[in-house]
């Protein structure tokens, strides 16, 4: 039985907006041009030139009701009264790991470069195109998996952390992908699916390129798999 995914209303919101913006990035008749907030935040704006319109470019980011900004996902965004713009930034709360590197573009070099802080491990195992680093203090593996030139994804492994952040980590920065699985979740831009999975002490966050046109990974036989990741204690 077909799973009844939130993506299609996603999808719907995300292309409605791609044209919309602030005809002019003024604020004439705004009290802020820019806010910062946390997730979960909200702020009230006003407008004091006369009557106004009020429009969010990403209300998944931040949404405006009345001038009344709410702030749902980490981001960016413009808040528009008539052709007024208020930048909005959503900031986390939680800043539990840093995210791998993703993208379908992303190259070897390109990771190389971006976790050069990091000790790469040694593919005991032989496998083409596996890249494992672990941080300087032991705490925290990341492996990337290339197909060829292709980043396919990537895994987190966290054992020193609670489930609980994990959760509050992504849900913050990711809308959920399935309503049956709460572990699953979507980049905004429907570019990165994210699985989250918690076993013998362990936390394994794995991120999957989703390329354009091809539709997104098969979940849970990808979840599978990367279960294999987590260490035995």
């Amino acid at each position: 039985m077909k799973r009844t995914f939130f993506l299609t209303a996603i999808v719907v919101i995300t292309l409605s907006l791609m044209s919309f913006s602030c005809e002019k990035e003024t604020t004439q008749g705004l009290n802020k041009d820019k806010i910062e907030m946390l997730t979960n935040e909200t702020y009230q704006l006003t407008y004091n030139a006369g009557e106004c319109v009020w429009l969010s470019e990403q209300p998944l980011i931040a949404s405006v009701e009345n001038g009344l900004v709410t702030a749902h996902l980490v981001g960016k965004t413009n808040v528009c009264a008539n052709d007024d713009a208020c930048s909005v930034i959503v900031n986390p709360r939680y800043n539990t790991f840093r995210e791998p590197l993703m993208g379908v573009d992303v190259t070897v070099e390109a990771v190389q470069q971006y976790m050069k802080d990091y000790d790469l491990l040694e593919n005991e195992g032989g496998e083409e195109g596996v890249y494992a680093y672990i941080s300087k203090d032991n705490t925290t593996m990341y492996t990337y998996s290339f197909n060829g030139p292709i980043l396919e994804m990537a895994y987190v492994v966290l054992p020193e952390v609670s489930a609980e952040e994990v959760a509050l980590f992504l849900k913050e920065r990711y809308l959920p992908l399935d309503e049956e699985i709460e572990e699953a979740f979507i980049s905004i831009d429907q570019q990165v699916m994210v699985g989250f999975l918690s076993d013998m002490g362990m936390n394994l966050v794995v991120y999957f390129n989703v390329p354009a046109g091809q539709g997104f990974p098969e979940y849970e036989s990808n979840m599978a798999k990367a279960r294999q990741l987590i260490p035995v204690q």
